[in-house]
């Protein structure tokens, strides 16, 4: 892209890019890169590309040369990577292989947690047991004899074990 004081070639038509002066009566056709528009038009990839090098030039404050030899190099590193990328052969199969180790990993994950949380119930109801019959002991006549008092704290244990397994314990039969 340049101006006429700067050419040394015919002039040429800026619409169909034919050889001929006045106005066209022939399809759009550009110049520069073939394509079904005139050669002034905004939308041509070369204008579009030009854009880009000038913008380029003015913000590095460079020459237009180094400009676009910049502009070049960047497009050969991009096209040069989309060259390289691997061919995915089947997406859908993919992604239900990560979906399934992902899976995988989560159910382990809460596997892991859940013993967590029934290892920490396990200790809590040991804690509250050993509270509840340090309390017991303590409510119990202390003149009743030993062996007395480990039966009536057995019969108390075996009524609370049948009431932690839904069977109606009635405690005070008992006491």
């Amino acid at each position: 892209m340049h101006g006429t004081r700067t050419c040394d070639k015919t002039n040429i038509c800026f619409c169909c890019g034919g050889d001929h002066t006045g106005p066209c009566q022939q399809p759009p056709k550009c110049v520069n890169c073939s394509g079904s528009h005139n050669t002034k038009s905004r939308s041509c990839p070369v204008y579009i590309q030009e854009q880009k090098i000038l913008e380029l030039k003015c913000h590095n404050h460079i020459t237009i040369g180094e400009a676009r030899c910049i502009f070049q190099q960047k497009n050969a590193k991009y096209a040069e990577s989309v060259k390289t990328l691997p061919a995915v052969p089947n997406v859908e199969e993919s992604l239900n292989a990560k979906f399934e180790n992902l899976l995988k990993a989560v159910n382990a994950r809460f596997e892991q947690q859940m013993q967590l949380f029934a290892d920490m119930l396990q200790k809590s109801m040991n804690c509250i047991m050993q509270n509840f019959f340090k309390l017991l002991e303590q409510s119990v006549d202390p003149s009743l004899s030993p062996a007395r008092k480990k039966k009536l704290l057995s019969k108390f244990l075996a009524l609370c074990l049948l009431g932690m397994l839904g069977a109606p314990a009635k405690l005070s039969r008992c006491l």
